[in-house]
């Protein structure tokens, strides 16, 4: 019995070693010694020549970082750029349209003007924004504006008696042409109708 019993007990043994884990392998195993100075060398060069290339990836990404930012505050910037010169030409362009619409409606104001008989110096006191409304208007002004009758006949200028019609001097043609602002050889005495007295 003593055989069997010594053969089982070396089979358990094997059975321990070959289910063993491996950490307790590897504390069975040696340790490696010191590590040789040319071998630490090199190790410290790569690690140096690593920490360079980490730094200047980082500068380099830092540099990228504010180009970037740079960038995107020009860009920025000329799209405010852009804006104010919409801007003002939108002005410019709304001046115009504001300007053109002006003038028609003044060309308009003389054009009915002369339609209805309205002087041409009224025109501007007219009201309304289109034809028929300014029309109207003019109507009512010209309404309201006095009747003469004048002629343009010399020689009706003669009451009765055989008197003839008053004529202009030299100081009226004068006086006449300077409130005109005309030269006063263009003014002809008998262009012009005087009113006689008593009429």
């Amino acid at each position: 019995m003593s055989e069997i019993a010594a053969q089982a007990q070396e089979a358990t043994i094997e059975e321990a070693q070959a289910t063993a884990s491996p950490a307790e392998a590897q504390n069975t195993e040696i340790e490696p010694g010191p590590v040789p100075y040319v071998r630490f060398k090199e190790v410290n060069q790569e690690l140096s020549e690593i920490r360079k290339q980490l730094k200047s990836l980082k500068d380099a990404e830092a540099k990228a970082r504010r180009a970037a930012e740079d960038t995107e505050k020009q860009h920025l910037e000329e799209q405010g750029k852009f804006k104010d010169l919409y801007e003002a030409a939108l002005g410019k362009q709304q001046a115009a349209e504001a300007e053109a619409t002006r003038l028609r409606l003044e060309a308009l104001k003389a054009q009915v003007a002369a339609k209805v008989g309205l002087p041409v110096a009224l025109a501007a006191r007219l009201q309304g924004e289109d034809e028929s409304a300014i029309e109207q208007d003019a109507k009512l002004l010209l309404a309201s504006l006095p009747r003469q009758t004048l002629t343009n006949d010399a020689s009706a200028g003669t009451a009765g008696g055989g008197t003839a019609a008053p004529s202009m001097t030299e100081a009226d043609i004068q006086e006449f042409a300077a409130r005109m602002g005309v030269d006063p050889k263009f003014v002809k005495p008998e262009m012009f109708k005087l009113p006689v007295k008593g009429k």
